[in-house]
């Protein structure tokens, strides 16, 4: 009977972790760049983009993708990616991650990557500097590609962020003249993005350990 009694426990705690996204603990929302772009719900951010500046998205193979050219600062609101005004970072039981494909081509940029912020402007502090040269921003992670390939980054913003956030903004600071000193143009490209709300291990951990007790109970008063 112990044997038995091991046995649905060990069970009991797999169903409870790999069911934690049924019982609502996890919450992941894809962003359709092409609809949005469509329905014209990306806006320039004020006194940063340059003339030649240009947003764009299409739908390849492998998922819809955004990309920017000469110097493109552009804001889209949480709300009209995913439905939600605000997310909230720091909170107690869980995290926000913000996962894409990322790809620099051409030349390098000042500025390349994207801000989660509440004001459509620019801010080093919340801005994730992945594919430039300045020093401006996070760089504590890198796109480290030096073929022009497609990156994955999965950013666990509350690692790196107090507060709420309601707009993401997407970033190609690069002068629009002398295409960022190299005498060519430099394209940012994003793809395959998603924001996952998710519980903090120990409170998974928490969750199953409540099934596991209460698949423990039944099965003592059935026995």
């Amino acid at each position: 009977m112990k044997v038995k009694f091991l046995n649905a426990a060990i069970a009991a705690l797999i169903m409870a972790v790999s069911g934690a996204a049924n019982a609502g603990l996890i919450n992941q929302w894809d962003i359709d760049f092409v609809d949005l772009n469509n329905n014209n719900k990306f806006t320039t951010v004020r006194n940063q983009n340059q003339s030649g500046s240009k947003l764009d998205a299409d739908a390849p193979r492998l998922g819809t993708k955004l990309w920017l050219n000469h110097n493109s600062w552009f804001s889209l609101d949480l709300f009209d990616a995913i439905g939600v005004s605000s997310l909230s970072l720091n909170e107690q039981y869980s995290d926000i991650i913000l996962s894409f494909d990322f790809n620099v081509n051409g030349a390098a940029p000042e500025i390349a990557g994207i801000q989660v912020s509440n004001k459509a402007r620019p801010s080093r502090r919340n801005g994730f500097n992945l594919g430039g040269r300045h020093s401006w921003g996070i760089k504590d992670i890198e796109y480290d590609s030096d073929g022009s390939a497609w990156q994955r980054f999965n950013i666990n913003l509350d690692q790196y962020l107090t507060g709420s956030f309601s707009k993401l903004i997407f970033i190609n600071d690069c002068d629009a003249r002398k295409h960022c000193g190299e005498g060519k143009e430099a394209t940012v490209l994003y793809r395959n993005m998603q924001i996952s709300q998710v519980p903090e291990p120990s409170t998974l951990a928490i969750f199953a350990l409540g099934l596991l007790g209460l698949t423990l109970r039944r099965m003592k008063k059935q026995s």
